[in-house]
């Protein structure tokens, strides 16, 4: 078997938008061999999955998780709105059954209140993408922590660690200028500690996640607004409208006047 065919890789991603008047139904069965198990995840619509006489809605912020042998079929109605996903598909010694343990133990649709499987999802596909990447040995773990990070994220969650609930509070409101010390020390943990779950769990750390969520405000109140750029990097949660720009430099190369115009 060769290498990497044998480790955990994605052997395929992409975004899809579809509309009910174009045709989008899949057998699972009669698809082939590229994918041993497929992660779909619902950005926009509705999507009608079918597995072993049942039929389920994957909505929005739901995902749906399959393998091209279980006799599935999905896809969208005529009179459905416009249906949006993101989807991966993965293959490699192994995948198969693992993906067919996490359904056992967690169902076929997974709900992701927090975005934290989007958010997984998103970084994998930056982080392992066979092109940009290509070498196995490098995005093979990669997968295979974004499987550990998937269990995880489904643990009983009728216990909330006192590290998971500043999670929460800091991804509920990215605007707040948190400080990662004071949020660790009300929630009951280190700064550290934070830190570390944090960027286990979605493949960078919180400043990093907050700071990308933040500009993401403050160029859309640039664009849509006549906002002073002050007023705009305090309603997007930056410390100073200096902040703001240099990091809107860093990421777009055009500082605030620049992208608004």
């Amino acid at each position: 078997m060769d290498l990497s065919d044998s480790l955990w890789h994605m052997s395929g991603f992409g975004r899809e938008e579809h509309t009910g008047h174009q045709p989008y139904w899949w057998v699972n069965c009669l698809r082939g061999q590229d994918f041993r198990a497929v992660l779909q995840y619902t950005l926009a619509g509705v999507l009608h999955f079918h597995h072993k006489g049942r039929q389920h809605r994957v909505v929005t912020g739901q995902a749906v998780l399959f393998d091209q042998n279980d006799k599935s079929e999905y896809g969208i109605c005529a009179d459905d709105p416009n249906y949006r996903c993101v989807w991966i598909g993965f293959k490699g010694a192994g995948v198969e059954q693992h993906c067919g343990l996490l359904r056992e133990q967690y169902g076929s649709i997974i709900d992701d209140g927090h975005k934290r499987l989007f958010l997984s999802m998103e970084q994998l596909i930056k982080t392992a993408n066979p092109v940009t990447e290509p070498n196995p040995l490098i995005t093979a773990p990669l997968v295979y922590r974004f499987f550990l990070r998937f269990m995880r994220m489904h643990e009983d969650e009728r216990v909330v660690k006192p590290v998971d609930s500043a999670v929460e509070q800091l991804m509920a409101n990215p605007l707040y200028p948190w400080s990662m010390k004071e949020i660790a020390h009300a929630n009951g943990c280190s700064r550290e500690h934070l830190v570390r779950v944090f960027s286990e769990t979605y493949g960078m750390g919180p400043a990093a996640w907050l700071n990308a969520r933040r500009l993401e405000h403050a160029v859309s109140l640039l664009k849509q607004t006549g906002l002073p750029v002050a007023a705009v990097a305090e309603q997007s949660g930056f410390a100073s409208a200096h902040t703001m720009a240099r990091l809107m430099r860093e990421e777009f190369g055009q500082g605030p006047r620049a992208l608004r115009q």
